[in-house]
C-alpha cells in the first residue's frame, strides 16, 4: 500500500500533466548510455589476476559496448499502440568482425509493441523475427517513489521494477532490476523495450549500468500496424526452453 503522502505526491504531478496533455501521435528518440556498464568492465581488465583468455573476452565486450553507444532508438506512439526498434546503425570499418557482431547483439533487442486498449505488449525477438512473445502491462510490479529528475525539460518520477526471467539455455534464473522515469506531463503508458503501464510516458529506463534517455520529443503523425504472425505467451515461451533443457545444460 502507497502511503497518503505519496498519493498526494503523484497527485500533484496528474493534476499538471492533465493541463498539459500533449498530442497523441508523436516520435520519441532515444539515446544509449552504457557509461557506468563500460566503467565496470574497464575495472575488471586492471585486475592483474585476469587470465589471458577472460581478458580478450572482456576486451572485445569492452570495445563493443563503446560501439554500441552510436545506436539511437525509436518510440512511434498512435494514440493506443506504441513501436519501440533499433534504429540500425554501421559499426566502424576500424573493428574486427566480433566487435561489430557483438555490438549489434548489444544494440539489438528486437521490437516492441504496446497497446493501451488490451493492456498488451508484444515483443518481436532480435535474430528470431517470426517469434512474437505477448505479456501484459501488468506483469511490471511498479513501485513508485518520490524521487524526481529533469528531462527534456519533463519533471519525471522515478519508479523501479524487479522480476526474473528464466536462462534462454535453461540455465540459474536472470533477476532483472529496472529503474524508469516517466513524465506525467505526458500522460501515455509507454515506454522503451515494452516498459509502460505507468500515469506518464517513460523517458528514461536503466539496467544493469545501461540507459535509455529520452533527447528528442516530436509531435507528428505515424502509422502502426501490429504484427500479424501467431504470438506466443511469456510463460510458454520460457516452458520451451525449461523442457528442452531440464537439467540446465
Amino acid at each position: 500500500m502507497k502511503s497518503f503522502r505519496y498519493i498526494l505526491f503523484l497527485f500533484s504531478f496528474l493534476w499538471v500533466g492533465f493541463l498539459h496533455i500533449r498530442a497523441q501521435e508523436m516520435v520519441v528518440t532515444y539515446a544509449i548510455d552504457a557509461t557506468e556498464r563500460i566503467e565496470i568492465v574497464k575495472n575488471e581488465l586492471r585486475s592483474p589476476d585476469m587470465d589471458p583468455m577472460t581478458k580478450r573476452i572482456a576486451t572485445l565486450s569492452l570495445q563493443a559496448q563503446e560501439e554500441a553507444q552510436k545506436s539511437s532508438y525509436t518510440l512511434e506512439i498512435n494514440e493506443n499502440l506504441s513501436y519501440f526498434y533499433w534504429n540500425e546503425v554501421l559499426f566502424s570499418e576500424a573493428n574486427s568482425v566480433h566487435v561489430n557482431r557483438l555490438a549489434k547483439d548489444f544494440s539489438n533487442k528486437g521490437a516492441f509493441y504496446q497497446n493501451t486498449k488490451t493492456k498488451q505488449v508484444l515483443e518481436r525477438l532480435a535474430g528470431a523475427e517470426d517469434t512474437v512473445i505477448t505479456y501484459s502491462f501488468d506483469f511490471f510490479d511498479w513501485q513508485l517513489t518520490t524521487e524526481t529528475e529533469n528531462i527534456l525539460g519533463y519533471t519525471c518520477c522515478k519508479a523501479t521494477t524487479t522480476y526474473t526471467e528464466p536462462h534462454p539455455a535453461g540455465g540459474k534464473d536472470f533477476v532483472r532490476h529496472i529503474t524508469v522515469w516517466f513524465a506525467p506531463d505526458i500522460p501515455l503508458s509507454f515506454g522503451p523495450q515494452g516498459y509502460g503501464g505507468l500515469p506518464g510516458l517513460i523517458l528514461k529506463k536503466c539496467q544493469s549500468g545501461t540507459c535509455f534517455i529520452a533527447d528528442k520529443i516530436e509531435e507528428k503523425k505515424v502509422k502502426i500496424a501490429l504484427p500479424k504472425e501467431e504470438t506466443i505467451t511469456r510463460e510458454a515461451y520460457f516452458n520451451q526452453f525449461k523442457k528442452a533443457n531440464p537439467f540446465g545444460f
